[in-house]
This record gives C-alpha cells, structure tokens and sequence, in this order.
C-alpha cells in the first residue's frame, strides 16, 4: 500500500510542476493569485543585470496592477511625475504567459511575457524585443487584491 500511494505521489509531483517555478502547494488558482499590485524590482538584458529600461514604463519602480476584469494599469516615475498607463491583460497558452496591452506614454504597447517563475509574491517575466534583445523583469508582489474582489 505504501508503494502505490508513493508511486502516486511522485506522479502528480512530477505532472503538476511542468510550467514554470510555482509553490509546491497552493489552495489559490494562478488567476487569483495573479491579481494585485506588482513592483518592479530587477531588470536584467541579455542575461546581464542593467540599469537600461526596456521601455518608459518598465523601469525600476514601476507598477503593475492586474484586476480580476482583466484590466490591466502601469504607475511609472519620470521625474517627479507619476504617469499610468491603461489597458488590459489575459493569460497566453496554457497560462505559460501574461499578455498585455496598454496606452503607455508614447505609443500603445502590446507584449507577452513568459512567466519564468511565479512562487508566492515573487514574479519573474522574460520577453524579446524586435532587436532581439532577452529582457527579464523581477516583479515583488506588494499588494494582493484578492481580499478586495478586485
């Protein structure tokens, strides 16, 4: 008996953590757990830390906010003014991204994000310009909005 309890175990061990780096175990479904306000945190480009900003709106500090509607809202300091940037978002393939698409400063911006790694209130995206450049975004978790219905 223990064998086979074992064995089943090991499968659904194996089965469940084919996507991306995620909890071990988590009783909340990825688009709940989606949901809330996310801070930029690190930048890397072509696998090397930077100080570079892919774009006005992704840069350290930034704010993603992502709304159970699918809302999607970007908060972003240029200078000493806060601008936003809104639009809306949805999970690509078999929720192995995050496509968004937004007003942002200059022009509207359409992007999908590979999740890398989504573990409690870390979120990791990478995503490839049209220079070929591999941008990879670290995301803290610093509000959730599931207690909200947000």
């Amino acid at each position: 008996m223990k064998k086979i309890t074992l064995t089943i175990i090991g499968l659904v061990v194996v089965l469940c953590g084919c996507r991306y780096e995620e909890p071990a175990f988590s009783f909340t479904k990825i688009e709940n757990r989606i949901r809330g306000q996310w801070e930029i945190s690190g930048i890397e480009k072509n696998g090397v830390t930077t100080t570079e900003n892919p774009s006005q709106e992704e840069l350290i500090g930034s704010v993603f906010e992502f709304y159970q509607t699918k809302v999607f809202i970007v908060s972003f300091l240029i200078g000493t003014t806060t601008h936003t940037g809104e639009g809306s978002w949805d999970f690509g393939d078999k929720k192995k991204s995050i496509i968004v698409n937004y007003r942002g400063l200059y022009q509207i911006i359409s992007r999908e994000y590979e999740i890398i790694r989504f573990k409690n209130r870390e979120l990791k995206l990478r995503y490839t310009d049209d220079n070929g450049n591999v941008w990879v975004i670290y995301l803290d978790l610093i509000l959730s909005f599931i207690d909200y219905g947000y």
